[in-house]
């Protein structure tokens, strides 16, 4: 079912007396996909009054007891994350969502019987996966489920017909294992001092002493191939409307022609938004969870001049043909796919090229609140990368500093791959070194 005509089935049956459910629910309305659409910027105040008196209503305590009343609180979590996410109020959105995956774990036989609650549950994925993805790998936040639980939700994610809820987890647990275990292997070939990052928290250090690679390589390695399984299933289980057909006109080929033989990607076209972005989230995910690619950008394997990952191509291909419908069944935005999947893990400078010629179409089809790297800095990340291949290197990883006052200035980790000697480097960057580059001043 659909999460608008769950969340107002709810809302009509055991939601119908609940104060922070309507409230919610009426709030969320008030909030448009186009933020910048002039009627909806007048119902802003609107919009911020019905939030506090949902939350207001939440402080006196939420359903509990049966699969209905386990629906109903998964649905007040939900909506009020929904909020939050659209409202830029990232920790108070954080903390609803992962307070629903907590009711998940304590409730988990529940969860497994069909009705509204399980349907909740399965779209609670898509949003946890959008909050999970901001939080750097180290933090227990970017697991979109304690490990016991996911691996008992799989089966209950991979019975629903909207696929991208299952996708959505599925790309937010191999971008953490992925940047897990890659971190460790670029510090430790970097040689990098743990006094050096002695400000970063203990859940970092731990990545960075990790007592040596056998224990963080086995269990990535296992997770990666399981998540390469899970992705397989996945693609199985989408129906032929839903994949993607070329599509060949001469003015697609004319446009196809003029690009550098290097370059090339012919435009996959799909029947609806949300089928596109599902597959260029099964097209990311491989991407993170390929063992020769993750080999290749840590050092691993020797440097080779004619490797191309066939999951990058695959996502640029789906770039070209798409066009936002306001869809909001998809709340990770293209931008963030192509900014930390493919650019922050490119080693070919034609490719940055292609995509600062594709930035503002990126910019039209990526929902602004949905952006999770922020679109003004997306120009600068292409420019910082173009910059360090020009000198033989690669960014992998961009991390902001946890600053424990509002006004404390922060630093911006960045770990990536000497692409010449095959070791790993670590800058530690003023917080706005990105303007800067943007600017042209560094």
């Amino acid at each position: 079912m659909a999460a608008k005509g769950l969340i107002r089935d709810i809302c009509r049956g055991v939601g119908r007396d609940n104060i922070a459910l309507r409230c919610a629910v009426f709030s969320l309305g008030h909030l448009s996909p186009n933020p910048k659409n002039v009627m909806f910027v007048g119902m802003m105040p609107i919009a911020l009054k019905f939030s506090s008196a949902s939350r207001y209503d939440s402080t006196r305590g939420l359903p509990s007891g049966s699969g209905p009343e386990l629906g109903l609180t998964m649905a007040i979590l939900c909506v009020q994350s929904l909020i939050d996410m659209k409202l830029g109020a990232f920790r108070r959105g954080l903390a609803s969502v992962k307070q629903a995956g907590e009711v998940i774990a304590a409730n988990q036989t529940a969860f497994c019987s069909s009705g509204p609650h399980r349907d909740v549950m399965q779209f609670w994925f898509s949003i946890n996966a959008w909050y999970s993805m901001q939080c750097p790998p180290w933090n227990v936040h970017a697991r979109v489920l304690p490990a016991a639980t996911l691996k008992a939700s799989w089966g209950i994610l991979r019975s629903t017909p909207e696929k991208g809820h299952e996708i959505a987890a599925l790309l937010c647990e191999s971008r953490r294992l992925y940047a897990r275990l890659s971190l460790f292997r670029l510090i430790e070939s970097g040689g990098i001092a743990s006094e050096d990052l002695a400000n970063w928290p203990l859940s970092f250090q731990e990545i960075v002493n990790a007592g040596g690679p056998a224990p963080e390589e086995e269990y990535s390695m296992s997770a990666l191939a399981a998540l390469r399984d899970g992705l397989d299933g996945w693609h199985n289980s989408v129906g032929m409307n839903d994949r993607p057909v070329y599509a060949k006109t001469a003015e697609l080929k004319a446009q196809l022609d003029s690009e550098p033989p290097g370059v090339r990607f012919e435009s996959l076209w799909f029947q609806s938004y949300d089928a596109a972005m599902c597959y260029d989230q099964y097209a990311a995910a491989h991407a993170l969870c390929s063992q020769h690619s993750l080999d290749v950008l840590t050092g691993k394997a020797a440097r080779d001049e004619s490797y191309t990952d066939e999951w990058i191509h695959l996502i640029l291909q789906i770039v070209p043909g798409l066009r936002w419908d306001y869809d909001e069944r998809n709340y990770l935005g293209l931008m963030w796919i192509v900014g930390q999947v493919v650019a922050l893990r490119c080693t070919d400078p034609h490719i940055i090229a292609w995509i600062q010629k594709k930035a503002s179409l990126l910019e039209d089809i990526t929902p602004d609140w949905s952006c999770v790297l922020p679109k003004n800095l997306f120009g600068p990340l292409l420019a910082m990368q173009k910059d360090l291949l020009a000198q033989g290197q690669a960014a992998m990883h961009l991390f902001t500093e946890d600053a424990r006052e509002v006004n404390t200035a922060r630093q911006v980790l960045r770990v990536g791959l000497d692409l010449t000697t095959r070791k790993g480097f670590v800058d530690l960057l003023p917080e706005n070194s990105m303007v800067a580059i943007a600017n042209g001043t560094t």
